[in-house]
């Protein structure tokens, strides 16, 4: 044997293979894949991270130079579908994704391209085969579907998914809408001027088991949030929600229903542009009804309605968010906003201003901060110079950034 030849290393007496898995277990597929070649050890301690997140795409982005690698891709990924639910690998499988074509076809949209037709066949096959087989993967715990019918036949699969914790919907319709409730913990609604000819109750998901809840502007909102608050909610700690016209005469009801909720982030309809923040204004009651969220800690959403939230419960943490028709705010209106906001059962702990305001008006906020949160350990805020001040030339090697102060940057301070 050469003297130059270097003996193979065991690693299998350095460390446990609990260790190694812990080291790895958020390494890119990648990095993965060469671990694997190293050593039979390596692999073994790698292949449930190969196969843990499994996704599907339609092919949006095919083009006159990529749509030949794509054609290969989705056939390799036909291949790895027909497989994969008859292999031992399927045990490993926690996350599924799929993002569907939502009525795309790339032979109508690149008719002059001789044989595309074969990327939307082998398309159509991938999501034929993803449909059929879901019910196979029996140990998944995160579902996200965008695009996708959901009618009976997926409604049933879903059903059988019972170590489901995670699901998300994003532009799905849906047409199997009664059925046994999805004891999901996380569920996420979206939908963005996204029509629907599907009308009447939406049973889903179980009420009882549900910890956090993020609606989007899904025009079956409407009919979610009716079915849910038929009952109490025990376990949702957390809400986000889009507020739009759909839904501005429930959702206080709703609120109702949240006797445990710790955290609600308001936001606005802002791609559709139908309604301003005056509508939110008077959508949400001034006050807020004492019997509503009296568990709140933290607050996210527009300034206009934060004293609202905040006022009598024990809010510890305020972010004011920005949104299209409110890039900055005011002085007055933000002074206004600080006073109320101040009106909490405990003292804020973490403020966060993201409208930014006129720079004038800086020393007069940071005393009315100071005196109305005394406790607070975290601020961040932002602060615009509404008109540059010229260049003074004063002879000294000051920087300029040093020179102009904190005008049109964002300030963050903690303790």
């Amino acid at each position: 044997m050469s003297s130059n030849t270097q003996r193979s290393i065991s690693y299998s007496p350095m460390f446990p293979a609990e260790t190694w898995g812990q080291c790895w277990q958020y390494c890119s597929l990648s990095d993965l894949r060469r671990l694997a070649l190293v050593c039979r050890l390596f692999c073994l301690v790698c292949r449930p991270f190969l196969f843990r997140r499994q996704a599907l795409s339609a092919p949006h982005a095919a083009n006159r130079k990529n749509w030949v690698t794509m054609t290969k891709k989705m056939h390799n990924r036909v291949v790895a579908l027909q497989e994969l639910p008859t292999s031992p690998f399927v045990e490993f499988v926690r996350e599924w994704h799929f993002v569907g074509a939502h009525g795309i076809n790339v032979s109508e949209r690149w008719p002059e391209i001789t044989n595309i037709h074969i990327l939307h066949d082998k398309w159509l096959k991938a999501s034929a085969i993803f449909t059929a087989t879901l019910g196979v993967y029996h140990r998944v715990t995160v579902l996200h579907l965008t695009d996708l019918t959901m009618d009976a036949e997926v409604r049933t699969t879903l059903e059988s998914l019972t170590n489901l914790e995670e699901l998300s919907l994003a532009t799905c319709t849906i047409v199997a809408r009664m059925g046994n409730p999805l004891p999901v913990k996380l569920f996420t609604f979206t939908g963005f001027g996204f029509p629907t000819t599907h009308v009447g109750p939406l049973h889903i998901v179980d009420s009882q088991e549900l910890n956090r809840l993020t609606l989007g502007g899904h025009p079956d909102a409407e009919p979610l949030l009716q079915d849910l608050q038929t009952g109490p909610l025990p376990c949702l700690v957390y809400l986000s929600v889009t507020v739009t016209a759909h839904i501005s005469n429930i959702l206080i009801p709703f609120l109702a229903c949240c006797t445990q909720l710790e955290s609600i982030q308001i936001l606005q309809d802002d791609s559709l542009c139908l309604w301003s923040l005056d509508c939110l204004a008077a959508w949400i009651p001034d006050p807020l009804p004492p019997n509503i969220l009296p568990a709140l800690k933290s607050f996210k959403g527009p300034p206009v309605i934060a004293g609202r939230f905040v006022r009598d419960r024990p809010v510890e943490r305020v972010w004011l968010a920005q949104c299209l028709s409110q890039l900055n705010i005011k002085g007055e209106e933000l002074l206004a906003t600080l006073r109320a906001i101040s009106q909490g059962l405990v003292p804020l702990n973490t403020l966060t201003i993201v409208p930014a305001f006129p720079a004038e008006r800086c020393l007069e906020i940071f005393s009315s901060i100071g005196a109305l949160f005394p406790e607070l350990h975290n601020l961040s805020l932002k602060i615009i110079q509404e008109e540059p001040r010229p260049p003074v030339d004063t002879g000294s090697d000051v920087d300029d950034e040093e020179e102009q102060g904190v005008g049109g940057g964002r300030v963050c301070m903690g303790g």
